[in-house]
């Protein structure tokens, strides 16, 4: 029988122990002490059935079918983008804004990566947070994240999507305080709110061909923004003038930008009247977020 050390070897770059430990919900280093032990079949045939995915081009997150972000674990597919590590710096510096009792968006929801996130880990919490999404299939792969998260035990070990989630008072505030909105953009929101979050497209549609190939599985309309030509930056040309009047006075943006575009995205801010614009970098030091006051 071949060891764990020969399965990941089936996947390049260590990705194998990554993709395994996801299997056996553990870590790759726990993996790596014990590598010389064998599999059992139910397991085998799981990981090769994530191997077969990974070397047809998928995304590994795909052929996983999950992927952790912000300490929890979302399903994962081609209905939504896959959730970065950098959006996870958008996720803490909305935590730190006062959320309590507030009204909260995010455009462009996704897998439910960043409400879901906040939800969990407000505390206190908003009084209602607005989640929306132009992509009807997003928006039911969020729910099915939410079904999963906000039960009575959610995080990086939650329940299996099979799994039916066992509601507490808490999970059940949670769930409630989620409004699910189809729509486009700022303009989809019911009222102004308070703190507005989103981490829109940003990649100029003529850049298509340098990306990595795996890309062209995640969907098009969460990667590409508007028109080619423009630096990435048609939705934020498009949204922020729009953004005044779906906020409440001195209400707060946070959103995520690529790592060239912070004096752009920022004076585009400005010239819509927020103050206070500034941007803040990833863990990385790259520039990654921009914050406007109303």
């Amino acid at each position: 029988m071949k060891t764990i050390a020969q399965w990941a070897a089936l996947l390049p770059q260590q990705e194998g122990y990554l993709a395994l430990s996801y299997v056996l919900d553990t870590t790759p280093g726990a993996l790596r002490a014990k590598s010389g032990e064998s599999l059992d079949t139910a397991v085998t045939e799981r990981y090769q059935e994530i191997v077969r995915r990974r070397l047809a081009g998928e995304p590994l997150q795909y052929a996983i079918g999950e992927w952790e972000f912000y300490g929890h674990l979302f399903q994962v597919d081609a209905r939504a983008l896959i959730p970065r590590p950098e959006t996870e710096r958008l996720v803490e510096m909305a935590l730190q804004e006062d959320l309590a009792g507030k009204l909260v968006a995010d455009i462009g929801t996704g897998t439910g990566a960043i409400a879901l996130s906040i939800a969990l880990e407000a505390h206190p919490k908003p009084r209602k947070l607005y989640a929306t999404d132009c992509s009807a299939d997003a928006l039911v792969l969020a729910k099915e994240n939410a079904a999963r998260l906000l039960s009575s035990r959610g995080g990086i070990h939650a329940q299996p999507a099979s799994a039916q989630p066992v509601p507490n008072d808490a999970s059940a505030s949670s769930q409630n305080m989620i409004e699910w909105v189809l729509g486009d953009g700022p303009s989809a929101l019911p009222e102004a709110v308070d703190v507005l979050v989103s981490n829109p497209p940003y990649i100029d549609p003529q850049e298509k061909e340098s990306l990595q190939d795996e890309l062209q599985y995640e969907p098009a309309s969460a990667l590409f923004a508007g028109e080619p030509g423009k630096g990435g930056l048609a939705l934020y040309q498009e949204w922020i003038p729009l953004l005044p009047a779906r906020l409440q006075s001195h209400g707060v943006v946070l959103m995520e930008i690529g790592d060239r575009q912070g004096e752009a995205v920022s004076s585009l801010f400005r010239q819509a009247g927020f103050s206070a614009v500034t941007v803040h970098p990833d863990y990385t030091g790259r520039d990654r977020i921009v914050r406007a006051t109303r």
